[in-house]
């Protein structure tokens, strides 16, 4: 009688949520202390009228972000501009939590026990990571302000951790239509994206390479 096989090992622990939500709670709380509260310079007047009147900013339209700000604006939180101000600060919170969990993870997974010994160092050493990203000058100045750059990085960070997800499990293929579709997604919002596009290939040529080599090391 075979054995039953056993469950596959999860991906993301406790202690990745963990870090990913204080990260998040502290930079999405300064960052809403910080907003500005009304139109700034630049492109955030433009932004603005696109988001309150669906209407398209300049090329390429940006039509991702617009969709959802426009959303965003129709809570009853105060005037619109303020309202669009704190959507960026929610995505780039969000991103910043992203980027404690999968610091938090990988370094689990490339150091394995040395780790595991100092689980609260992990902890404390990716919410810094994390808080150093979220408070640098160019996240933290678009996460006050009416600007399309902490959407990009929240789905950047969304398909960066995704396809780490499908790099930790490749033998699922199905793990590796999500990335593919974030990254379809995060065309709509900025064009700096197209830049990942050759990752998810990369990738699976890597984790192929890295099969070949098993299965050749396992022959007598």
């Amino acid at each position: 009688m075979e054995k039953p096989t056993p469950p596959p090992e999860r991906i993301w622990s406790r202690a990745d949520g963990l870090a990913a939500l204080v990260s998040a709670v502290i930079s999405g709380s300064v960052y809403f202390w910080t907003a500005a509260p009304n139109v700034t310079l630049l492109d955030s007047g433009e932004f603005l009228v696109a988001a309150q009147h669906f209407g398209v900013p300049h090329p390429t339209g940006y039509p991702l972000w617009t969709l959802l700000a426009w959303i965003f604006q129709l809570l009853p939180l105060g005037n619109a501009a303020w309202e669009i101000n704190l959507f960026s600060g929610l995505c780039g919170a969000l991103a910043v939590g992203l980027t404690a969990a999968l610091f938090s993870n990988s370094t689990r997974w490339m150091l394995g026990e040395r780790v595991a010994r100092w689980r609260g160092l992990n902890f404390t050493i990716s919410v810094t990571v994390a808080l150093l990203f979220a408070f640098s000058a160019s996240m933290w100045s678009q996460a006050v302000i009416a600007e399309v750059y902490t959407l990009h990085a929240l789905l950047i960070g969304m398909f960066l951790a995704s396809l780490y997800a499908w790099l930790r499990r490749p033998e699922c293929l199905a793990l590796l239509f999500l990335p593919f579709f974030l990254l379809a997604l995060s065309f709509s919002n900025h064009q700096l994206s197209v830049a990942l596009a050759p990752l998810p290939l990369l990738d699976r040529k890597s984790t192929r390479l890295n099969s070949s080599h098993v299965s050749e090391s396992r022959m007598p």
